[in-house]
């Protein structure tokens, strides 16, 4: 197997969601001293030698001190997140890319997706499973999906899941469905920032 330590990888949080059921901005919410996004990237940060980016506004996020990359696509969902990624200048050959709102994600979890990337080098994609389902917002991308993506959403597809069914996709099994829990909505919130104060 190839060690992933000697892989070309980059690391992407995005943050550029509408947060329409939570009712503000989760990318800004602050759990222990640190906006959801600083933490993300923290936990890409902590083991990535590439420095780590924001997708997402400038105008709203310049301020947390990470590099931000704006949507060419905005409001257009997660798969447009993943292509401004993927076409911006910090892509390398793997990028690993992971939602702002799962507080409880291990570098774990990440460092054992880029060992699956080193192992399949053949795969466009490795995705992170639970048992409720595949969470491509917690997934390695080779930057060769960008245009990919980029044209899908120019014919007007806007599902991350459509748009892979059509390239080589490997799934990383993890055992801890709440690692990949998001938080969604005002009582999820509730509950994260009840478990941190506890």
């Amino acid at each position: 197997m190839v060690d992933w330590h000697y892989m070309d990888v980059s690391g992407f949080v995005l943050a550029g969601g509408r947060s329409s059921r939570m009712g503000r901005d989760k990318a800004l919410l602050v759990l222990e001293g640190e906006a959801m996004a600083q933490r993300a990237a923290g936990v890409l940060g902590s083991f990535l030698s590439a420095p780590v980016a924001l997708v997402g506004s400038a105008g709203r996020y310049a301020h947390l001190g990470l590099p931000v990359v704006e949507d060419s696509f905005p409001g257009q969902g997660p798969l447009a997140g993943i292509e401004a990624a993927l076409n911006s200048p910090y892509a390398r050959d793997w990028n690993l890319i992971i939602a702002c709102d799962m507080p409880h994600l291990r570098v774990d979890i990440l460092r054992g997706l880029a060992a699956q990337a080193a192992a399949h080098p053949e795969a466009v994609c490795v995705m992170a499973v639970s048992s409720r389902a595949p969470e491509p917002l917690c997934a390695v991308w080779r930057r060769e999906f960008g245009p990919v993506a980029r044209a899908a959403l120019e014919a007007g597809q806007r599902k991350v899941r459509d748009v892979v069914s059509d390239v080589q996709v490997v799934h990383f099994q993890i055992d801890e469905d709440s690692a990949l829990t998001n938080v969604n909505t005002p009582a999820d919130w509730a509950a994260v920032a009840g478990e941190s104060a506890a």
